[in-house]
């Protein structure tokens, strides 16, 4: 018998079905029958055919012998497919059984537990109702007691209010008297530091003016020395004039000219003041610098400009040196403020203005010397 990896398996490998033997075309010309060879073999056909009938049964056994196998195999799966689902049965049936045991032993359990703690509930609740009577008894005893003390306390606050009542009235009054004791000294402080205030403002209103008197006349004594002074000088000049021209009268016969030239008329003074003084701004300086009265000397070139390396002050009066020079500042921020490419001065008159001092007052004007 031929072993098992021998035999074909219809399942991996399916017997390919036999195709007929090929019948060779017959030639038209051919004849319809033949002569027997000569020579043949007797029996040769016959032996072939018997062949291949031999073969063709032995493949129909292997054949036979291959399905027979399948279904034996099938068989055999189909029953090991039985056993396997038996067995999860029985393992299902076996599983169901013991959780049925499980429950039935948790419910005994839950049974047993829940009987326990009815029992331990009812102890519980047996000894709350024993601590409830204590604590009801307990409570009663205080709440009789706590109103003894209330009333005891209520007694005690009603003196203790009555007593602090007293005291307030008391402390009330002397509040009163004290506030009407501090009012008068209040009233007589007010009044006092009042008439101080009235006898200050009195004195320096007196002082400042007694000040102003004082840098008035010192303005006006100034003013008029340098009237004086500047009378003299006219009249020096006009008496050198005079000699200059008497003496180029006798030399050359024609009439000579000041070397200074002319001096300045009051307008063109006046006008070179106003356009100083619209830029001197006193609102920003002290009370003590803005009552102080400032000399400022300064130097000029020929088309009106300020040298401004010249610029110094040659005098104050009125208050300190500190007042003196922020006064000074603002008179000289002016100066150069209102410069504005030029004053317009007379070029003719230049050795009348090239060295100029103005003076700038506490009334807020100034005066050009």
């Amino acid at each position: 018998m031929p072993q098992n990896s021998d035999r074909p398996d219809p399942a991996r490998n399916p017997a390919q079905p036999q195709s007929p033997a090929p019948i060779p075309q017959r030639s038209a010309l051919a004849p319809v029958e033949s002569a027997r060879p000569r020579g043949r073999p007797e029996g040769l056909a016959e032996a072939v055919q018997a062949r291949r009938e031999a073969a063709a049964a032995a493949r129909q056994r292997e054949e036979l012998l291959a399905r027979q196998q399948a279904e034996a195999a099938a068989e055999r799966a189909s029953a090991a497919k039985a056993e396997e689902a038996a067995a999860r049965r029985a393992a299902e049936e076996r599983a169901r059984e013991e959780r049925r045991e499980a429950e039935r032993r948790q419910a005994e359990a839950e049974a047993a537990r829940k009987a326990e703690e009815a029992e331990a509930r009812a102890r519980r609740l047996a000894a709350a109702e024993a601590a409830e009577k204590v604590a009801a008894e307990q409570a009663a005893a205080e709440k009789r007691a706590a109103e003894r003390k209330a009333e005891a306390e209520r007694r005690a606050a009603a003196e203790k209010a009555a007593a602090e009542k007293v005291a307030a009235e008391k402390a009330a009054a002397e509040k009163a008297a004290a506030e009407k004791a501090e009012a008068e000294r209040k009233a007589a402080e007010a009044k006092a530091r009042k008439e101080a205030e009235e006898k200050a403002a009195a004195e320096r209103a007196a002082a400042e003016k007694k000040a102003a008197e004082k840098a008035a006349a010192e303005a006006k004594a100034r003013e008029q020395a340098e009237a004086e002074r500047k009378a003299a000088e006219a009249a020096k000049q006009a008496a050198l004039a005079e000699a200059m021209q008497d003496q180029g009268s006798a030399g050359s016969g024609g009439g000579g000219a000041a070397a200074s030239g002319p001096p300045l008329s009051q307008g063109e003074k006046d006008g070179f003041r106003v356009a100083v003084e619209q830029c001197w701004n006193r609102g920003s300086l002290s009370t003590e610098a803005s009552r102080t009265t400032v000399s400022v000397q300064f130097s000029m070139a020929p088309d009106g400009t300020v040298e401004k390396g010249s610029l110094r002050m040659i005098g104050h009066d009125g208050s300190s040196d500190a007042a003196a020079k922020q006064a000074y500042e603002a008179a000289r921020r002016a100066i150069l403020m209102c410069e504005r490419g030029g004053y317009k001065l007379p070029p003719e008159k230049y050795n009348r203005w090239k060295d100029v001092i103005i003076d700038f007052n506490a009334s807020g004007s100034a005066r050009v010397q």
